[in-house]
């Protein structure tokens, strides 16, 4: 039976990832990230679904049949569940078991390996190196993956390593944020708004002029660099 409600891969907790930078800190632990290429496409589907036949690709003799699927595609309801089922068990296989308070984040405690996972990304660490290595070599024995030591950018932070410390900061975050919406060239404003804001706001914009989408993709984005902060 198919859900038509829990649809979603993991996404990494915030609180978790600023966890692991104080263990890197603190504890030496060594730092990777890695992101999985076309993820989706390695879903395995757990119901029966059949599509129609792409159009210009029918099997001659058979225009009429159904394809069975058997691999999540991207724009599928269910491919981001897919896939967080398959990395999970992928990732048991290799150790690591996803935590009761954060499921996006799995360890194995004998190794002290901790990976933290948003869809198809992971930030790793661990004191030991050649046990990240070893993990990631394997993981890319299944999967297409780039990696890169100490990364510079990770779920829209701009990360800055030094001997003892990182510093981080959404500059990078917030510039491309406001190029998006068309806002790059802004003025600061003080902040609450003044009490006239929404009279301004509504007597200003007709509902004709107001792009939704666009809308709503300011407060979400406005939203994640808030909680993320």
């Amino acid at each position: 039976m198919i859900n038509y409600y829990e649809t979603w891969a993991s996404v990494g907790c915030n609180e978790t990832f600023k966890v692991m930078l104080s263990l890197v800190v603190n504890f030496n632990y060594i730092p990777y990230q890695f992101g999985i290429e076309m993820a989706f496409l390695h879903g395995e589907m757990d119901a029966l679904v059949h599509v129609k036949q792409v159009k210009g690709y029918e099997e001659k003799g058979k225009e009429n049949w159904v394809w069975r699927l058997r691999k999540s595609l991207y724009g599928t309801k269910q491919a981001p569940r897919m896939w967080k089922s398959k990395l999970a068990s992928v990732s048991n296989s290799l150790g690591l078991i996803s935590t009761q308070s954060d499921e996006s984040l799995f360890i194995n405690a004998k190794k002290l390996l901790l990976l933290h996972v948003h869809v198809d990304d992971g930030f790793i660490i661990s004191q030991s190196e050649n046990k990240i290595t070893e993990f990631l070599t394997k993981l890319n024995s299944i999967f297409k993956l780039k990696s890169k030591k100490r990364p510079t950018q990770n779920l829209g932070y701009s990360l800055k390593w030094g001997d003892d410390r990182v510093v981080i900061n959404q500059m990078d975050l917030i510039t491309k944020t406001l190029q998006q919406l068309n806002m790059d060239d802004c003025n600061p404003i003080k902040t609450p708004c003044n009490g006239n804001f929404l009279n301004e706001l509504e007597s200003g914009i007709s509902d004709k002029a107001l792009n939704v989408t666009l809308f709503q993709q300011a407060i979400g984005s406005i939203n994640y660099l808030a909680h993320h902060t």
